[in-house]
């Protein structure tokens, strides 16, 4: 008897990939391939150009990372991570050995780390990020560097030339925002980091007296009940997001320093002022 699960095709649409269990044992099917058995498998990863499949597999009670035709282990446990680089060249994932946390990147193994979260490739694949903990604090590892202690961290957002790195971090109770050397802050909270398609402005929405605001490089608009979504257009000279003012939803616009009622369609700019409607 035979069941069927994550079916997913290859980027060449041709090619179906699935784990099976047949007898108690599952395998995983690639094609006209067949690789197991095993106690178990899962985390179905593929590398960018949709020619090598990863995953996690359990073999007598052990751990195994299978990249192609490569597996690699024992390991205690792995974290379901798996991350290939842009280029598709590097596998990394987190694994356990001896009690302690490790990041591997391809030949590359840092840690030991009490605690890890959150891996990420910079877009030109020079660069694997995340946070690991080590002694009760946390820190933000970026190739060589290493960022910190924070209380707590996350959202880890590269630029899109892969030059600069943000991230939010509690610091004393307070919550930043740091973009490679600058830190803005405090805040009550943070979240959706979002860099313009240029990589030269970071927005992101933020919680300061229990109002929340649309912080965009130096320029700051709220208060609002809420926000959400916030998108740049391709030229990344405005900010499109949604707010909620009175509870009232709005779709609202930052557009030279100013706040309009409008949004981003089809690459154009479209917004209310002076009672007109202007297309940019």
């Amino acid at each position: 008897m035979m069941s069927v699960y994550g079916l997913f095709f290859l980027s060449d649409g041709k090619t179906l990939v699935y784990i099976a269990r047949i007898d108690r044992k599952l395998y995983v099917i690639a094609g006209k391939e067949k690789v197991g058995p095993y106690d178990n498998c899962g985390d179905l990863t593929f590398s960018p150009d949709g020619k090598t499949l990863a995953y996690t597999a359990i073999i007598d009670g052990k751990c195994y990372v299978v990249n192609g035709k490569e597996k690699l282990g024992p390991y205690e446990n792995i974290y379901y991570s798996l991350t290939f680089s842009p280029d598709g060249k590097t596998l990394a994932y987190t694994a356990k050995i001896d009690g302690k946390w490790y990041v591997i990147a391809g030949k590359e193994k840092a840690g030991p780390y009490d605690q890890f979260w959150v891996i990420t490739f910079s877009p030109d694949g020079k660069t694997l990020a995340y946070l690991a903990k080590i002694d009760g604090k946390w820190y933000v590892i970026a190739g060589k560097e290493k960022a910190g202690p924070y209380d707590n961290c996350g959202y880890l957002t590269f630029s899109p030339d892969g030059k600069t790195l943000a991230y939010k971090a509690e610091i004393d109770g307070k919550w930043y925002v740091i973009a490679g050397k600058e830190k803005a802050g405090p805040y009550e909270d943070s979240y959706s980091l979002t860099f313009s398609p240029d990589g030269k402005t970071l927005a992101y929405k933020a919680e300061i007296d229990g109002k929340w605001y649309v912080i965009a490089g130096k320029e700051k608009a709220g208060p609002y009940d809420k926000c959400d979504g916030l998108t740049f257009s391709p030229d990344g000279k405005t900010l499109a997001y949604t707010a909620e003012i009175d509870g009232e939803l709005q779709s609202i616009l930052m557009y030279e320093g100013n706040e309009y009622i409008g949004s981003i369609c089809n690459n154009s700019i479209i917004y209310f002022s002076n009672n007109q409607i202007f297309i940019e």
